[in-house]
C-alpha cells in the first residue's frame, strides 16, 4: 500500500477549523512547506527518513451537518514505492489524533 486514507467530522466552522489544520500540518515531524490549494485543501511536503522518500499529505475539508468533515490522506512520495509498511497509515493516525487534540485544546469541542 502507498497510499492511506482517513476521515473525521468536527463540530466547528471551516473557517475555524482551517487555520487549526494548517498549524497542525506546520508542526508534523518533517513537514517542509504548508500549501493552501484553495479554500477547502490544505497539503504539506514531508522530508524523507530512514522510513521513506517522504510522503505528501493532503487535508480536505468538506462542510458537514453541524460541522466539517476532514479528509486526511498520506501519499508516498516515491512514484515505485511498492509498500510503505504502514508509514502512510502511522501519518494519517497521527495527524487525525493531533487535529482531535488541538481541537479540544482551543475548546472548540
Amino acid at each position: 500500500m502507498k497510499s492511506f486514507e482517513d476521515h473525521i467530522y468536527l463540530p466547528v466552522p471551516e473557517g475555524q477549523a482551517l487555520p487549526l489544520i494548517s498549524g497542525v500540518l506546520a508542526r508534523f515531524e518533517g513537514a517542509k512547506h504548508v500549501e493552501t490549494v484553495d479554500a477547502g485543501l490544505i497539503r504539506v511536503a514531508v522530508s524523507a527518513s530512514f522510513e521513506s522518500w517522504g510522503e505528501v499529505i493532503t487535508c480536505r475539508l468538506t462542510p458537514a451537518e453541524g460541522g466539517v468533515k476532514v479528509t486526511v490522506r498520506s501519499d508516498s512520495k516515491f512514484a515505485l514505492t511498492m509498500t510503505d509498511w504502514g508509514k502512510n497509515r502511522r501519518n494519517v493516525s497521527k495527524l487525525l489524533r493531533r487535529i482531535e487534540a488541538s481541537i479540544s485544546e482551543v475548546g472548540l469541542r
